[in-house]
């Protein structure tokens, strides 16, 4: 297998037969990939978080307000907060999921495999930003092509795109904020800083760790960029806009006490819908 791909990555007397090889192969890998999620999908029984994730969007869309109707608002998390006003507001996950889910149920029926397709949709942006990312990073015509098909075809990976969690979509979001940097920096240093940090924004908006996205960022620039920075490129890096995202600040319009008592997973100011 190896050896095949190798061949396929060295000039011959015919480069379209290779270029078209590689496209066969990767296109026979994302096949397989969606028939694979597939099958996860429809066989998987459901889980817990799959209902607890699903509520606030169902509930937005049916009756305008993002409570979680799965959650009893009587009961106690582990760690002893109650649970008071679950029922009307969320803030014990990050917001950008079920709003995304809510939009996506008005294209399609509410149902658990509508949940989980919505993951394999956003499964497929990863490898689409990882196939961007692998062609920049390598001067090897096999990389991109193999390393995409071998991604799409790990068992993680397809376990994620299987499951109605907010997980893919927020790698989803970190691995595009890296590809944006990666293909705009050459050209327009200042739009990839803008373009990337804004999806790693919303990469944190969708799960805490979309802060590894502005790890990356940071870490991708000072290899990548580090002669063409300067002081005021800083400023472009919206370190409070994703401080202030992440915490919520459009809170102070709810109610204080739910939004403390409600923050299971996250600190308080850790995340608001």
């Amino acid at each position: 297998m190896a050896s095949t791909w190798m061949r396929l990555g060295k000039v011959s007397s015919t480069p379209s037969s290779s270029w078209t090889a590689r496209r066969f192969a990767l296109a026979a890998g994302i096949v397989l990939f969606l028939a694979l999620t597939l099958l996860v999908m429809l066989t998987k029984r459901p889980g817990c978080d799959e209902a607890w994730f699903a509520g606030p969007a169902w509930n937005l869309d049916t009756r305008g307000y993002m409570g979680t109707p799965a959650l009893e608002p009587a009961n106690v998390w582990a760690n002893g907060r109650n649970m008071t006003g679950i029922d009307r507001h969320t803030y014990w996950i990050m917001p950008l999921h079920p709003l995304v889910q809510a939009a996506w149920y008005r294209i399609v029926p509410f149902s658990l495999l509508s949940l989980r397709v919505l993951s394999m949709l956003w499964a497929l942006v990863a490898l689409a930003a990882w196939f961007l990312i692998l062609r920049r990073i390598s001067t090897d015509e096999v990389v991109p092509y193999l390393g995409t098909a071998l991604i799409a075809l790990d068992y993680v990976f397809i376990r994620g795109a299987s499951h109605g969690r907010m997980d893919m979509m927020g790698a989803s979001l970190t691995f595009s904020a890296l590809a944006a940097y990666l293909c705009l920096r050459e050209r327009h240093l200042v739009l990839a800083l803008m373009a990337s940090h804004a999806l790693a924004a919303a990469a944190m908006l969708t799960h805490p760790n979309g802060i590894l996205a502005v790890a990356t960022l940071v870490l991708a620039a000072l290899i990548f960029d580090r002669s063409r920075l300067r002081v005021w490129h800083v400023a472009l890096w919206p370190c409070r806009t994703w401080w202030a995202s992440a915490r919520g600040d459009s809170t102070s319009s709810r109610p204080p006490t739910f939004f403390v008592s409600n923050s299971w997973e996250m600190p308080p100011g850790g995340s608001c819908c």
